[in-house]
């Protein structure tokens, strides 16, 4: 589990909790959603752009994996993800 995650797991307020959960969210959901735009406006003007994340093994390890976002059909699957369930299915190639 990430940094952040244990942090936000220490918050004892459900309320608080509950807020900062959200927030969190809505950010790292900002933030895809930016990279995707960006593709979608400049990818043309370079080779590559990823989308990259860590994920566990089933060995208990760590592996990066990464997703290609600037061709169009890919920036625009990422624009219609809307959990991190779906956006999991774009990374194992489950679209």
């Amino acid at each position: 589990m990430a940094a952040h995650h244990d942090l936000i797991a220490q918050v004892a307020d459900a309320r608080l909790l509950e807020r900062i959960t959200a927030e969190w969210t809505k950010a790292t959901r900002e933030r895809k959603f930016g990279l995707a735009r960006f593709a979608e406006r400049h990818g043309g003007q370079f080779g590559r752009i990823q989308l990259i994340r860590k994920r566990r093994t089933a060995g208990g390890g760590a592996q990066i994996v990464r997703l290609e976002i600037n061709r169009r059909d890919a920036w625009q699957q990422v624009l219609l993800v809307n959990t991190a369930t779906q956006l999991d299915k774009l990374f194992h190639g489950d679209h």
